[in-house]
């Protein structure tokens, strides 16, 4: 089955954004994460965010399990906190992010992340930008 989804990185004062159109699949969200860390312009404690307004499916726990697992392996020996933001309209998306939260918590990197869900960017980018995460 061909993917429909699509998904693109960009900065946005400080933030890098990553932003969801389509079906989300495992395979494109490991795609966008390794084309960003590979980017000159990211670093590790900088703010995430997930734009996930324009998400017409969203992946299972599984999927969530296992991206859970590679970004564990990325940050392996790196003693960086990380903010994430998640910004949809979808109470499923709502449901997903506690689901991946409660998934994370078991993990490597408990205690790593402060992740967050919003309704709005206005919010989520405010929220980011609030307080950063301390090392």
């Amino acid at each position: 089955m061909p993917q429909t989804g699509t998904a693109r990185y960009y900065f946005l004062d400080g933030i890098a954004v990553v932003e969801v159109v389509g079906e989300e699949s495992l395979e494109l969200l490991l795609d966008v994460y390794a084309r960003l860390i590979k980017d000159a312009a990211f670093r590790h404690d900088m703010p995430k965010l997930l734009d996930d307004r324009r998400v017409t499916h969203f992946i299972g726990p599984q999927d969530l399990m296992r991206i859970r697992d590679e970004i564990a392996k990325h940050y392996a020996g790196i003693k960086a906190k990380r903010r994430i933001a998640t910004v949809s309209h979808d109470p499923m998306a709502a449901k997903m992010m506690r689901l991946f939260e409660d998934i994370r918590d078991t993990g490597p990197d408990t205690g790593d992340v402060e992740h967050e869900f919003f309704a709005s960017m206005a919010e989520a980018i405010a929220w980011l930008k609030s307080a950063p995460a301390t090392k």
